[in-house]
C-alpha cells in the first residue's frame, strides 16, 4: 500500500514497532520514495533519519544546495518554505520508536 503524504491521522494510528528494522519496513512499504538523511545518537540510542519524498526535482535542488554551502563554507541555511513542502522527516529510533517532524 503506497501512502500520498503522512498527515497527523496516519501518525496517530502507527503500530507500536519493536525494532527500528520493523518501522523501517512499515515506511518503505508506504512510500516509494523513503531515503536516508543521516543519524545521530540521542540519549545513548541511535536515530536515523529518512526523508519521504514527494517532489524529486526539488529535493535534488535542496540537496545540491546543502552540498553548494558546505564546499563553499558557508553557513547552511535551514530549508526554506520552497523546500519544505519536498520532503517530510521521519525519525526512527533503534527501539522502534518513530517521530515524525511536522
Amino acid at each position: 500500500m503506497i501512502v500520498d503524504i503522512i498527515t497527523r491521522e496516519f501518525e496517530t494510528n502507527l503500530p507500536a514497532f519493536n525494532s527500528h528494522d520493523e518501522a523501517y519496513d512499515y515506511f518503505e512499504e508506504r512510500f516509494s520514495q523513503f531515503r536516508f538523511a543521516g543519524s545521530v545518537v540521542i540519549d545513548g540510542q541511535f536515530c536515523k533519519f529518512y526523508d519521504v519524498v514527494y517532489d524529486s526535482d526539488l529535493y535534488l535542488r535542496f540537496l545540491e544546495s546543502k552540498v553548494s554551502a558546505l564546499m563553499d563554507g558557508s553557513r547552511l541555511v535551514e530549508p526554506t518554505s520552497d523546500y519544505l513542502d519536498c520532503y517530510q522527516r521521519v525519525e526512527i529510533f533503534e527501539d522502534g520508536n518513530v517521530h515524525i517532524v511536522f
